[in-house]
């Protein structure tokens, strides 16, 4: 069934990217519609088709466009898997992801994914954001646990997004080392580099040349010891500063005091799980509310003195 819709942009949406606007203007429509109706050439600008859907509006155009009906397969199968919720308004949800779940499903994980759970538990997110990726404003590692944000209305999704593009959302990580890491980086430390792809091996992450790859900063901070399953390991705090592929176990490797249970970047076979969590995420809420969300160590970690320090 085909949509049809008319819009008029208002002074406080302009300068903004065409589809963008429109999906935050009509929450019925996602922006991966609106995608699909530049690429089919049924939207007009003020009478005139326009295909860019980076076109930055402005005052009082005049936006008209019908969204052809979608025939594809790569909706969302929603099904019934529990969800750790941690925080939830009217236009944000906040998960804590156990290790082991993929965020989004893709080739080779089209079920089990946590956006398959959520889109069970919460049906109008279907047409929020992209149809493979409803709502989801950022995302974790399979086998990373901890705090995942989803948009759970367009106005949402464009406003966190942007929060996370514009470096405005404070990460925190816990992580767990057989290293000593106090002797490694002493009580903290900055890892500054530049990551980009593996030459070797292109599936993993490295640090590289300025002219082969982007950026990436971490602090750390050694929190204590203690003893787990029989060994002695160090918690660490990881805090990026920049949202690189891989880039605290990248960075961690780099300093000798890699992440327990990484077979990439670590030594395989050292533990049951990556023992890695999105532990805190602190940013202001849409409502202006400076908050900050916290999830709760997984069992696996076996929390001892170290972590209250």
């Amino acid at each position: 069934m085909e949509l049809h819709k008319e819009l008029t942009i208002s002074g406080d949406q302009a300068g903004k990217r065409l589809d963008l606007v429109v999906s935050l203007l009509d929450n019925n429509v996602s922006r991966s519609a609106v995608k699909r109706a530049i690429d089919a050439g049924e939207l007009q600008v003020n009478g005139v088709i326009e295909y860019r859907p980076h076109y930055k509006v402005q005052e009082g155009d005049q936006i008209s466009f019908t969204v052809p009906e979608h025939k594809g397969t790569d909706r969302i199968v929603p099904q019934d898997i529990p969800l750790d919720i941690v925080y939830e308004d009217e236009d944000l949800l906040v998960i804590n992801k156990p290790s082991g779940m993929v965020v989004h499903p893709a080739t080779g994980n089209w079920e089990g994914t946590l956006m398959n759970a959520i889109l069970f538990h919460y049906r109008d997110l279907a047409d929020v954001g992209s149809r493979v990726r409803s709502g989801l404003i950022h995302r974790l590692d399979k086998d990373t646990s901890g705090l995942v944000m989803i948009g759970k209305t367009n106005k949402g999704l464009w406003y966190y997004s942007k929060l996370f593009a514009e470096r405005n959302v404070s990460k925190t990580y816990i992580f767990v080392t057989a290293a000593d890491a106090r002797a490694r980086i002493g009580r903290q430390t900055e890892r500054s580099s530049f990551i980009g792809r593996n030459p070797v091996n292109r599936k993993k992450m490295a640090e590289v040349s300025a002219a082969k790859g982007r950026k990436a900063e971490t602090v750390f901070r050694v929190r204590g010891s203690y003893h787990l399953d029989g060994q002695k390991v160090w918690a660490v705090e990881a805090s990026p500063h920049t949202g690189r592929t891989h880039q605290i176990r990248v960075h961690a490797s780099a300093l000798g005091i890699p992440v327990l249970g990484d077979p990439v970047y670590g030594k395989a076979g050292s533990y049951k799980r990556l023992m890695l969590h999105a532990w805190r995420l602190s940013l202001t809420l849409l409502d202006g509310t400076d908050t900050r969300f916290t999830a709760p160590l997984p069992e696996e970690f076996k929390t001892e003195d170290a972590w209250n320090a």
